[in-house]
Order: C-alpha cells, then sequence, then structure tokens
C-alpha cells in the first residue's frame, strides 16, 4: 500500500523542507507533525498551511494568509511581523486580480480552527465554523478582530491599500455540514481552502465524508510532492 510505504520510508525523518514559492524562506515540519494528520489527533499548524499552499499555488486570483496571521489580535507590536510575513510569503503580484482572502483562524481551549473567507467581489467575509458559531460568539469576534488587523498590515504593503476596507464587509456566518468529532475541524480548514471558488462544496455534506482517507490522501500528496525534500537520518 502506498501510504505504508510512504510512512515507513519517513520512520526516522527529522524534518520536511518545502520550497513553497519563489524567493520564500523554507518551511519545516516534524515527523510528529505529519503523524498529527492521522485520525484522532490534532492537526498541526504548518500541515494547515502546507497544505493549502499545496492547494493555491498558481492560483493567482486568491490569497492564503498563513496560520501566523492569526496572533494579529494579540498585540500591535506583532503588526510589523506579521506585515513582513505577508508581504514576502503570500500575497499575489495583482491585488487587482484579487478575489477571495483565506485567513484560517485558531482558538484555545478547546483548541479550534475554523476559516475566515474574504470575498472582495461579494464584499462578504465568510466564517465557516465545523462545530457551528451560535453559542460561540468569541469566535466570530475573533474573526472581526483578526480581519481588522489584516486589513491594517496588508494596507501598508504597495498596491495593496485596495484591501484597507475588508474589516467593513458584512460578516456571513454560512451553515456547513459540522464534524463528528473533536478533531476533524483543521481538515474542515483544508477542505474549504481546497474548494477555492466553488463555494457550493461548502455546504455539501458528501463534501465532507471519509475523512480519514482524506487525511492518509494529504499525508501521500505533501511526501511526494515534487518541491519536498526530503532529509533522512539514521
Amino acid at each position: 500500500m502506498l501510504l505504508q510505504r510512504v510512512m515507513q520510508r519517513v520512520r526516522n525523518v527529522q524534518k520536511f523542507d518545502y520550497d513553497v514559492a519563489v524567493d520564500t524562506v523554507w518551511m519545516h515540519v516534524t515527523y510528529r507533525g505529519i503523524r498529527s494528520l492521522l485520525a484522532k489527533q490534532p492537526v498541526a499548524d504548518m500541515i494547515v498551511d502546507m497544505a493549502s499552499i499545496y492547494a493555491t499555488l498558481g492560483v493567482q486570483d486568491v490569497a492564503y494568509l498563513p496560520t501566523t496571521v492569526r496572533f494579529l489580535d494579540v498585540a500591535k507590536s506583532q503588526l510589523s511581523i506579521g506585515r513582513q510575513y505577508v508581504k514576502l510569503l503570500y500575497l499575489p503580484r495583482d491585488a487587482t486580480a484579487l478575489r477571495k482572502v483565506f485567513i484560517p483562524l485558531f482558538t484555545p481551549s478547546p483548541d479550534h480552527w475554523y476559516l475566515c473567507v474574504v470575498d472582495r467581489d461579494k464584499r462578504t467575509n465568510y466564517v465557516l465554523d465545523s462545530v457551528g458559531l451560535r453559542r460561540h460568539t468569541r469566535r466570530l469576534e475573533n474573526a472581526k478582530q483578526v480581519v481588522d488587523n489584516v486589513a491594517a498590515v496588508i494596507s501598508q504593503v504597495p498596491g495593496y491599500d485596495i484591501l484597507d476596507d475588508i474589516g467593513r464587509y458584512t460578516y456571513s456566518y454560512t451553515n456547513v455540514p459540522r464534524q463528528t468529532n473533536g478533531y476533524d475541524c483543521g481538515m474542515f480548514v483544508i477542505k474549504w481552502v481546497q474548494a477555492l471558488h466553488n463555494e457550493s462544496l461548502w455546504t455539501n455534506k458528501d463534501y465532507f465524508e471519509n475523512m480519514d482517507g482524506f487525511r492518509q490522501s494529504i499525508i501521500v500528496k505533501l511526501m511526494t510532492w515534487e518541491q519536498n525534500t526530503l532529509k533522512v537520518t539514521t
């Protein structure tokens, strides 16, 4: 079985390096991080990033902001870090063609991933949460705060002042399929990013079936990605 061969191949792997784009830094993920994609384990930050980058590479009219942007609501001092990170790594060159911005969000206690999708065409910020938001208004407020701060950061990047009003877009809570356990939230986020412009998949329950198989397919894709070089130690 391909998955078994891949997992055997990396048994002693200390780290993986992904050259995600031209002029970017290398990203690292531990073997433990790869294992976190298996069922009944949380999804590591870097796996959410790498699987999403894999899905968005070459797509000119979307931007995926890394999981680090979720810290933009912590303190003003984070803005300079965020500005450099966002400017150098993840924004497409042509801001005027940008249609959607995907912003992964995270809240602790309990640990949970959800997603905000900024839709410039509809001037709407969609909040997608696999456990629902109706009783968790704190997550919706967190999303608004992060978007506000992301707008403040991005608007300072030359050519990206057109995004300085995204915090004033209408917020829409989207009724999406729910996870049936306590560990698939990261998988839902990755699925939503993969859907890109196919918004009908956001609410398609069949699209979120067989999450264990989806986790395994992500392992295989990331491990066999042509831009991935493995450093194996004995």
